[in-house]
């Protein structure tokens, strides 16, 4: 079985539907000793939700703030680090350089072109990184898992 140790997260502002939260409740249940770091953008809604449930399974949180939006900034409090702000994309990127899987919490059942959410996930694709995307209806999506 692998060991994650760093895993990135991305979603919706719009935060966890029921079904997306139950299935991080029992993922991060299940992997909590393959997973030492969580890397997230710190916006409202699932980043901080995820970052929230991962803190309490002792896992060290690293945000990524973007450059935008005060108001759509978390500020979680479970963070351990926060990285300088940097433009939304390239933040995104970060994220996903520095994580071994990414769990993503689109707001859309399918993929959709003007999404942040969907980018980040493609960009992983991109780089071949292990991908488990949760839908709204809690349908989960892979992509490069062995």
């Amino acid at each position: 079985m692998p060991r994650y140790r760093s895993i990135g997260t991305t979603g919706s502002r719009d935060g966890l539907t029921e079904e997306q939260r139950d299935w991080i409740e029992d993922f991060s249940t299940y992997k909590k000793n393959q997973i030492n770091v969580l890397h997230h953008g710190d916006c409202i809604g699932s980043d901080d939700e995820v970052a929230t449930i991962f803190s309490v399974r002792g896992t060290y949180i690293i945000a990524h703030p973007g450059n935008g939006m005060i108001a759509m900034r978390a500020n979680c409090i479970v963070n351990d680090l926060v990285l300088p702000a940097r433009y939304y994309l390239k933040r995104n990127q970060d994220i996903v350089k520095a994580s071994k899987l990414l769990l993503g919490f689109p707001r859309t059942e399918r993929e959709i072109t003007r999404s942040g959410t969907w980018s980040t996930i493609r960009y992983a694709r991109t780089l071949q990184v292990p991908i488990y995307a949760v839908t709204p209806s809690g349908k989960v999506m892979t992509w490069n898992l062995e």
